[in-house]
């Protein structure tokens, strides 16, 4: 038996999650990226956004009810979280903007924000993969091939 070595377990996660992340679709919806759903007002509106792009993902691998329910919860549970994360970039921004066009710049208001960017960043980053990976937890092996199958077929 083959022993797992933290390159090849790390070589496997970069697969799956990214994976899983894509073909969830669930992150650009809530984050409205497309022209077709309007930016989330409220957490609740941004779990919402979360369950569509996860019932898209549940439809391709045809889930049970069960694992519908489980995903549903942890849309229903990060929703908050990636709210605040999506809101307090949209107040950087704003700052960023404004020291852009000051009369005269201020480089440390521009590394305060790019500091603060980057944080955030961090923060969606770490709480989109932990969701990836407790809806990894709520797939069979079988369906999450399946759905790094599908995701194969954007690898240019």
């Amino acid at each position: 038996m083959k022993i797992a070595t933290k390159s090849s377990i790390r070589r496997a996660l970069w697969v799956i999650v990214p994976a899983l992340l894509v073909g969830a679709f669930a992150l650009p919806r809530a984050l409205a990226w497309g022209h077709h759903h309007p930016r989330a007002s409220s957490p609740a509106e941004l779990a919402e956004h979360l369950e569509d792009g996860l019932d898209h993902l549940l439809d391709r691998v045809d889930a049970s009810d069960a694992q519908r329910e489980l995903a549903s919860a942890i849309a229903a549970r990060r929703a908050p979280e990636l709210f605040a994360v999506v809101t307090q970039g949209r107040v950087v921004r704003q700052q960023l903007k404004q020291a852009l066009l000051a009369e005269q710049l201020d480089p440390q208001k521009l590394a305060t924000a790019r500091a603060q960017l980057n944080e955030l960043a961090n923060q969606a980053s770490t709480i989109g993969l932990d969701s990836v990976y407790e809806l990894a937890q709520v797939l069979t092996p079988a369906q999450r091939k399946q759905v790094a199958d599908k995701l194969a077929r954007f690898d240019h």
